[in-house]
């Protein structure tokens, strides 16, 4: 949310000729941004604890990846429809590859170390 609000919103406004600044009527969008971003960020976090259980590398990368995939999950139907559009498009992956990342890094980086057991000698 944090992503689209303050860095997508504006930037896209700037592209279309307005004002990139914050604006306190994109508070309006809060509660709509929830519901529909709810489905994708579960399945990141699934994806990323799945990953983490079989000790992958990289996996901010590959957290990023799968959530700018799943980032276009609310939006299956105006795609298949042809009402979006544009390389802009490609953009709104954006609002789902960076939590994804960032979350799947902070979680990593704060989860406690297991040492790997020692075979027996």
């Amino acid at each position: 949310m944090l992503t689209g609000m303050w860095i997508m919103l504006p930037v896209l406004n700037w592209s279309q000729g307005g004002a990139a600044v914050f604006d306190y009527h994109q508070l309006d969008l809060m509660p709509l941004a929830y519901v529909v971003g709810l489905l994708p960020a579960v399945l990141a976090a699934a994806f990323d604890g799945a990953l983490a259980k079989l000790r992958i590398r990289f996996r901010p990368l590959w957290c990023a990846l799968f959530g700018f995939a799943v980032a276009f999950l609310p939006l299956i139907g105006a795609l298949k429809m042809g009402f979006l559009h544009g390389p802009l498009v490609a953009s709104l992956g954006l609002l789902g590859a960076a939590p994804a990342a960032v979350c799947s890094w902070l979680s990593g980086k704060w989860a406690p170390r297991v040492p790997h057991a020692e075979a027996p000698s």
